[in-house]
């Protein structure tokens, strides 16, 4: 009874998990100090030698070893993190997409909110 819960905790949709791919450490690394910096992301996970399947231009499916990222952030945020990836990475630009996050700790979301980018 004592509690209160956050205005933003009535939508849940205000919070992402981010995932990003690239071919190499060096370059995950980099993406992540690069949004840290900005305020865009509060932390992230790299996830090494993650197995992307695809098909080649030629037709051959194939197994691709990608670092995977994933960074929590919050939903209004993700056009800013494109345009700024797509600035910094233009022809290399890597794969990004987000999944909401639906549930989380109060404390964490609150920190969340706080230590991103205003929006």
């Amino acid at each position: 009874m004592g509690y209160r819960y956050p205005i933003y905790a009535l939508n849940w949709n205000n919070m992402v998990l981010l995932h990003i791919l690239t071919e190499n450490e060096k370059k995950a690394n980099e993406i992540v100090d690069y949004l840290l910096s900005k305020k865009m992301i509060i932390n992230a996970i790299l996830l090494e030698k993650v197995k992307v399947r695809k098909k080649t231009k030629v037709g051959l499916i194939q197994n691709e070893e990608q670092i995977m990222i994933m960074a929590k952030t919050k939903a209004l945020l993700f056009t800013s993190i494109d345009t700024l990836l797509k600035q910094k990475y233009q022809e290399e630009m890597p794969v990004l997409y987000s999944v909401p996050i639906v549930h989380m700790d109060w404390d964490q979301a609150d920190e969340l909110m706080q230590e991103t980018e205003k929006v």
